[in-house]
């Protein structure tokens, strides 16, 4: 949970320091999908269920029957929303924990 609320503070604070405001809406994809089965969403990197959500109330909705990735969406304060994989979007990495 700590990490999902520091990514979605650090996005916060760089999207109110863009300059260009037709930028400010573009979502975060997380890597997490619903394609294999309608709403049971995984990770994509592991196939593994989620272990946490911080879905939008009313959210994952599949609207149209076509949302399958889900995103980080500034109108929605950086809450979970499912979306069109197809939709442009920046997106998040996860890395490894360097070695100490």
């Amino acid at each position: 949970m700590f990490t999902f609320n520091f990514v979605k503070h650090t996005i916060y604070q760089k999207t109110n320091s863009i300059t260009d405001p037709s930028q400010g809406n573009i979502g975060y994809y997380i890597g997490g999908s619903d394609m294999s089965t309608e709403g049971n969403f995984i990770w994509m990197h592991s196939r593994q269920p989620f272990n946490y959500t911080d879905w939008k109330q009313g959210m994952p909705d599949s609207h149209g029957n076509h949302e399958d990735c889900v995103h980080l969406y500034p109108l929605f304060h950086f809450q979970w929303n499912d979306i069109q994989c197809s939709t442009p979007g920046y997106f998040i990495c996860e890395k490894p924990s360097p070695s100490k």
